[in-house]
């Protein structure tokens, strides 16, 4: 990553980032889940940045294009040549895998100790690809059910993160 942590990324371009999906897509709902699965993979990726901001605006352009064709809505706008060329950057440093492996660690954990059907949910939503719908019919739960799994999901999994960002910052 860069010399900020992804906690200190996550702080500083969240808002932007879901401002980006904001203006993309029709529901805040599906505008926040894009932005969660942005900053995932974030977290997923090992390389190291020279401009965050411009990383995230790419990959927020590759999750909205994935979500446009798993939806089978309209393209959209390419990212500037500027902003991908400038979300290119130097090899990943030890210390920046390392740390990247730590924190994906600590994110499994966190996802391992949800409760079995928030873990379910979070999993079909996440790593499954699943729309709610389809979250719904399979486990025989309702949208707002599977809502609150969600956002249970992701506060439980921020505030592990959050706190081994503080650890790290301790240390």
């Amino acid at each position: 990553m860069s010399d900020q942590n992804p906690h200190d990324i996550y702080r500083n371009h969240h808002k932007d980032i879901l401002r980006y999906f904001s203006s993309r897509v029709s529901s805040s709902g599906t505008a926040a889940d894009l932005t969660q699965e942005t900053f995932l993979r974030l977290l997923r990726s090992s390389i190291s940045l020279l401009n965050p901001k411009a990383y995230l605006l790419k990959v927020a352009h590759n999750v909205l294009i994935d979500y446009y064709r798993s939806a089978s809505h309209m393209p959209v706008e390419d990212i500037s040549p500027e902003e991908l060329e400038s979300a290119m950057g130097r090899a990943p440093s030890a210390e920046d895998t390392a740390l990247s492996r730590e924190e994906l660690a600590v994110l499994m954990e966190a996802i391992a100790e949800l409760p079995p059907r928030a873990r379910e949910v979070f999993r079909l939503k996440r790593l499954e690809g699943l729309s709610y719908s389809e979250i719904g019919q399979q486990l025989g739960i309702t949208r707002s059910t599977i809502m609150e799994h969600m956002a249970r999901a992701l506060t439980h999994c921020t505030r592990r993160l959050d706190e081994y960002a503080t650890q790290q910052e301790k240390s």
